[in-house]
C-alpha cells in the first residue's frame, strides 16, 4: 500500500515555527555576543597592561561591543568621589578627560557604587533619582546621548569604581544586557585590580629604591646645590617633576629662596631667587609645619589667605610638603599637576623624600657654618700671625731706622752748612748731589717708619673716602693717562661710587694707601687694562675694593704680599709699598685683604670703621722768628748730631750749650739758665723722656723739644703729659729747626 502523501501544515503551525527560528537565532546573537564580550573581558584581563592603558581598551572594548555612544571607567577615591581613568565614544558624546572628578554622590556611577548593582535610566535628566551638578545637566543636555546604565566595578566584594555606558535617548535594555554588562564588569574590576595592585607594587618597589638611592646620595653630602640636584633626579624617577619647585626657608628674612625650579619640563634660572612669604601655597606649607594636598589650587590659595603665583593659576593639583628638622622648617618641596590629581600615597613619599633632604641639608648647614667659622678662625690667625710677624719686623726695622736717622741727621746738618760756605759752582753741584741723596735715604727711612707706625699719632680727622679716591684717580692721572699713552700703553680707570658712612682718619695717609694700591695695579698691567675703585658699606662700616685686570699672583706672594721688603719686581722694587698699606689701615682700626689668581687680576679690599668721633682742629698761622736770639741747650749721645745743631743754630746768632746725657745737661741748666732745650729721645742713663719730665719740675717756663730718629712715632698724650712742646724728626733740614726753636721762643714770650 502506497505511502500518503504530506498534509500541508496549517497557517498556525507555521508561523510558531518561524517565530521559534527567530527566537533562536536572536538567542545564538545573544550568545555569541555574550560570548565576544566575555572572551574580550578574558582577553584584557590576561593583558599586563598599566591601569590607565587598560582603562583606555576596556572603554573602547564597551563602546564597540556593546553598541554605547561612550563608556567611561572611573575610579573610586578615598574620599567617595570618582575618578575617570578613561573615556572612549562619539564625538557627539560628551567626553570626560583623564583625571577628571565627580564628587560623591554624583551622577548615576555613584548611585551605582552606594546600592551595589547595576543601575539604568532611559534619561538621567528625567530621573529623580540621579542627582547632576549645574555642569553636568549642562553638558548632558546638549546632546541626545542620555540613557545611562552604570555598573559598579567590584573586587573582593568591594567597590572599586564605576562602569558608566551611555546610549542615545530612546534605547532600552534587556534583562540580559544588564547582566552581561554586570559579567563584564566583574571581569574587568578583577582585571584592573590586579593591574593597579601590580602598579602599587612596581611604584612601592620603585620608591623604595628612590628612598635607598636618595639615602645613599645624600648620606654625607655637604654641598646643597648637589644636594638639591640628588633630590630633583630621584623624584624624578617616581613622581612627575615637570612642574617641581625646592625653596629653602629663611626665618630671619621671613623669605624663601628658590633652590631650584621646573616649570612644564623647563629649569628655570633667570627668575627672582627669593620669594616673601604671603606669596604662594608654599606660605601655607611653611606656617602649617605640615603637607598641603588640593585638587584645586585657586581655592586653596583663598582658604590659606596667600597670594596665588601667577603662572600656577592653570595648574589645578598641587603637593607641597616642608622640609621639617626637628622644631625647624627649612624648606617646602612642591609638585604641581594641570590634570593627575595628587594622592595620599605621592604625599606620603614626597614627605619621605623631604625628611631625607632635611637631615642631609641640616648637616650641610652645619658644616657650612663649621666650614665659614673654620675659615674665619683661620683668617684671624693668619691675621695674627701675619700681625706679629710684621711687628716684630717692624720693631727691628724701627730701631735700624733710628739708627740711619741719626747718621742721617749728620750728613744733611753738615751738608747745609758746608752748601752757606761753598764758592764754587762745582762743590755746590757734589754738596748738592749728597744732600739730595741723604734726603732720599731719609724718605726711605721715613716708609720704614711708616710701616711701623701701627698706632695712631696724629689727630683723625673726618674723611670722605669717595671724595679721597676721586682726588687720587685726579692726583695720578699723569702716569695711568698720559705717560702710558706716550709709551703705547692705554689703561681704563673706574669708580664705581656708592654711598658711605665717612671715617676718621689722615686723609694724607689715607690718599698713601689708595695711590699706592693703584700705583701696584698699574705695575701689574704692564700692556695696559682696566682698574675700578668701588666703595661700598659693610655694617656701619666702609669698604673700597680695588679691582684690576693685571697678571694676578699666586697663592704664596698674596701670602706674603704685605711683608716689608717682599717684592717681585727685582732690584727696582723696595717692597714697602703694600706693606706701609697695611701700617696705615691698621693704624685706621682697619684691615685689608688681596684675593688673586694668575692671570685673573687682584682685588684689594680695604676695610675701614665708620662714623667715630674725631676732633676737628683748625689750622694754626706759623709765627715769626723772636726778635733776639736766645741760648739753646742741645742734649744728645751723638756727638755729630750735637756738632751740627751747635753750628746751625750758631750761625743764626743763637748760643748754644750741649751735653752728651741728661744729667749733664740739668747740670747746665743748674748752672745758667736757658731759653730752649732740644734732647735726644734714645739715651743711655737718662732718657729724653726723664730729661723732658725733670726739666718741667725745675724750670717750668722753659719749652723742651725733642730731636730723634723715630720721627712721629711718639705719642701726642704722651708728649703732652711730659711738657714736650714740639718735636723735630731726624734727619732735619735747618730750616725745620729754626723754625720749631723760634716758634717755642714766641710762645713762651722769650
Amino acid at each position: 500500500m502506497a505511502p500518503e502523501p504530506p498534509r500541508p501544515s496549517s497557517p498556525e503551525s507555521l508561523s510558531d515555527l518561524q517565530a521559534r527560528v527567530r527566537e533562536l537565532e536572536q538567542e545564538v546573537v545573544r550568545r555569541r555576543s555574550e560570548a565576544a564580550a566575555m572572551a574580550a573581558a578574558a582577553r584584557l584581563a590576561g593583558e599586563f597592561l598599566p591601569v590607565e592603558e587598560l582603562a583606555e581598551r576596556v572603554a573602547e572594548t564597551i563602546v564597540e561591543l556593546f553598541g554605547a555612544a561612550s563608556a567611561c571607567i572611573r575610579r573610586l577615591d578615598p574620599d567617595g568621589g570618582l575618578v575617570a581613568l578613561a573615556w572612549a565614544g562619539t564625538p557627539s558624546a560628551p567626553a570626560f578627560p583623564r583625571g577628571h572628578v565627580l564628587p560623591r554622590g554624583m551622577a548615576t556611577g555613584a548611585r551605582a557604587v552606594a546600592l551595589g548593582r547595576a543601575v539604568w535610566t532611559p534619561d538621567v535628566l528625567a530621573d529623580p533619582d540621579i542627582v547632576l551638578s549645574p555642569e553636568l545637566r549642562r553638558l548632558t543636555g546638549a546632546t541626545q546621548d542620555r540613557a545611562v546604565l552604570a555598573v559598579p566595578l567590584k573586587a573582593r566584594g568591594q567597590a572599586i569604581g564605576a562602569v558608566i555606558i551611555v546610549y542615545p535617548v530612546g534605547r532600552t535594555l534587556r534583562v540580559d544586557e544588564v547582566q552581561l554588562a554586570e559579567a563584564f564588569a566583574d571581569q574587568i574590576a578583577l582585571a584592573l585590580e590586579h593591574a593597579r595592585l601590580f602598579e602599587d607594587d612596581r611604584r612601592k618597589l620603585a620608591e623604595l629604591s628612590a628612598l635607598y638611592e636618595l639615602s645613599r646620595v645624600v648620606t654625607g653630602q655637604l654641598d646643597t646645590t648637589e644636594l638639591v640636584e640628588a633630590v630633583h633626579r630621584e623624584v624624578a624617577r617616581v613622581l612627575d617633576v615637570r612642574n617641581l619647585a625646592i625653596f629653602f626657608y629663611d626665618p630671619s628674612r621671613r623669605e624663601l629662596e628658590i633652590a631650584l625650579r621646573e616649570w612644564d619640563g623647563t629649569r628655570e634660572v633667570d627668575r627672582p631667587r627669593r620669594r616673601a612669604l604671603g606669596i604662594g601655597l608654599a606660605t601655607a606649607v611653611v606656617t602649617r609645619r605640615a603637607p598641603l594636598r588640593t585638587a584645586d589650587y585657586v581655592a586653596a590659595c583663598a582658604r590659606e589667605g596667600v597670594v596665588p603665583v601667577a603662572e600656577a593659576l592653570v595648574l589645578r593639583h598641587w603637593l607641597g610638603v616642608p622640609i621639617v628638622a626637628g622644631e625647624d622648617v627649612l624648606g617646602v618641596l612642591t609638585l604641581a599637576a594641570a590634570a593627575r590629581p595628587f594622592t595620599e600615597a605621592d604625599e606620603r613619599l614626597l614627605t619621605n623624600i623631604a625628611s631625607l633632604t632635611a637631615l642631609a641639608l641640616r648637616s650641610a648647614r652645619l658644616y657650612e657654618e663649621r666650614s665659614a667659622t673654620y675659615r674665619e678662625l683661620t683668617l684671624a690667625q693668619d691675621h695674627l700671625v701675619r700681625t706679629e710677624k710684621l711687628r716684630a719686623l717692624g720693631e727691628m726695622a724701627a730701631g735700624v731706622a733710628h739708627d740711619f736717622n741719626n747718621l742721617l741727621a749728620v750728613i744733611v746738618g753738615r751738608t747745609e752748612l758746608l752748601l752757606r760756605r761753598a764758592q764754587t759752582p762745582e762743590l755746590t753741584r757734589g754738596l748738592e748731589t749728597i744732600h739730595q741723596a741723604a734726603l732720599d735715604g731719609a724718605h726711605t727711612v721715613r716708609r720704614i717708619q711708616e710701616f711701623t707706625r701701627t698706632r695712631r699719632t696724629r689727630p683723625f680727622r673726618r674723611v670722605e673716602l669717595l671724595d679721597t679716591v676721586r682726588e687720587v684717580v685726579e692726583m695720578t692721572r699723569p702716569r695711568w693717562k698720559d705717560e702710558a699713552q706716550s709709551r703705547g700703553v692705554s689703561y681704563e680707570v673706574d669708580i664705581e661710587p656708592a654711598p658711605v658712612p665717612w671715617v676718621a682718619g689722615r686723609p694724607e695717609e689715607l690718599r698713601e694707601v689708595f695711590t699706592n694700591l693703584l700705583t701696584n695695579a698699574l705695575e701689574a698691567m704692564p700692556g695696559g687694562g682696566r682698574l675700578v675703585f668701588g666703595l661700598s658699606t659693610e655694617g656701619t662700616g666702609a669698604v673700597v675694593t680695588v679691582r684690576d685686570t693685571g697678571v694676578g699672583m699666586s697663592p704664596e706672594t698674596a701670602r706674603r704680599v704685605f711683608e716689608p721688603f717682599f717684592t717681585t719686581k727685582g732690584p727696582q722694587g723696595s717692597g714697602l709699598g703694600l706693606a706701609v698699606v697695611w701700617g696705615i689701615v691698621a693704624r685706621h682700626g682697619g684691615t685689608v685683604e688681596v684675593a688673586s689668581r694668575p692671570g685673573e687680576g687682584s682685588t684689594f679690599t680695604v676695610r675701614l670703621p665708620g662714623n667715630r668721633s674725631v676732633t676737628e682742629s683748625t689750622p694754626s698761622v706759623p709765627p715769626g722768628r723772636p726778635a733776639r736770639p736766645a741760648r739753646v741747650l742741645v742734649v744728645d749721645d751723638e756727638a755729630g748730631v750735637r756738632a751740627v745743631l751747635r753750628e746751625l743754630l750758631g750761625g743764626e746768632g743763637y748760643t748754644v750749650i750741649d751735653a752728651a746725657d741728661g744729667p749733664s745737661g740739668l747740670a747746665l741748666c743748674e748752672k745758667e739758665p736757658v731759653d730752649v732745650v732740644l734732647s735726644d729721645v734714645s739715651m743711655p742713663g737718662m732718657s729724653g723722656w726723664e730729661m723732658a719730665e725733670a726739666c718741667r719740675a725745675r724750670f717750668p717756663d722753659v719749652p723742651i723739644g725733642l730731636i730723634t730718629g723715630w720721627g712721629d712715632h711718639l705719642d701726642p698724650a704722651k708728649l703732652a703729659r711730659h711738657g714736650v712742646r714740639f718735636v723735630v724728626a731726624k734727619p732735619f733740614e735747618a730750616a725745620e729747626v729754626l723754625h720749631r726753636v723760634g716758634d717755642a721762643l714766641t710762645d713762651s714770650g722769650s
